[in-house]
């Protein structure tokens, strides 16, 4: 009895190492060697709760990635998030990825995924060209874009320069789902002069309710329905009165 229990357990050892090295070659065959890393990391480093999330966002990667053989806009997946930005229940996938046109200008597209009645990942919004960034691997360290899930169903985008030259910047885009449409319902942006401490300032506008701050006070501003397909720096600035 104790022989046959301990071939069984040897077996499941064996059949998960057979599992786990499928697995690692089915990474290394569909995805690029940085987003490898990523989903290395988060496997060996997360507790068993955390783990079962990230299982989605794996299995949210796979299915993106057949997608985007159908669909020529991402060349190249720069950064990823996942949540269920239209509150059915269903995790969907955000992207920050470099389009053909775009890579020349350092320039990256905001792609969002929804999942359709048969649990498939759907492109629904395409805006290429939208968020500034270096990306190459020898690039600057400082002037790295990235993306993410906040709260329950919004998308933060996050685009910055701390590295070069006296302009130092960040900015933040939050986007929601609202009638159909991705929404840009927040603009977060701050600056400052390395060499003059007195040409700094900050401002938050929340574009769902008008509210606005700038450099910490608040200011009259009106309610915008602006899709990131639509948007541009220049619009932020504007409200901002840069």
């Amino acid at each position: 009895m104790n022989i046959a229990m301990e071939v069984n357990a040897a077996t499941s050892r064996i059949m998960s190492v057979i599992w786990l090295s499928f697995s690692c070659y089915v990474f290394i065959l569909f995805f690029s060697r940085s987003v490898v890393n990523r989903v290395v990391f988060c496997l060996v480093n997360g507790e068993r709760e955390t783990n079962m999330r990230r299982f989605i966002f794996v299995a949210a990667l796979l299915s993106a990635n057949a997608a985007f053989a159908a669909d020529p806009d991402p060349a190249r997946i720069v950064d990823v998030a996942v949540g269920d930005w239209n509150g059915d229940g269903k995790p969907d996938l955000a992207l920050l990825a470099e389009a053909p046109d775009d890579a020349a200008d350092d320039q990256l597209g905001v792609y969002i995924y929804l999942r359709d009645d048969h649990d498939l990942l759907r492109l629904t919004t395409s805006a290429p060209g939208k968020i500034w960034g270096t990306t190459v691997a020898e690039g600057i360290y400082g002037q790295e874009p990235s993306i993410k899930a906040v709260g329950k169903s919004s998308i933060a985008i996050h685009s910055q320069n701390s590295a070069i030259g006296r302009d130092r910047w960040e900015q933040t885009l939050t986007l929601a789902y609202r009638n159909n449409q991705f929404v840009v319902a927040g603009y977060t942006y701050s600056h400052y002069d390395t060499l003059d401490p007195d040409a700094g300032g900050s401002c938050d506008y929340n574009a769902l309710t008008g509210k606005l701050q700038r450099d910490g006070k608040d200011v009259k501003a009106e309610a915008r329905t602006i899709t990131i397909a639509d948007w541009k720096d220049e619009t932020g600035q504007s409200i901002c009165g840069g």
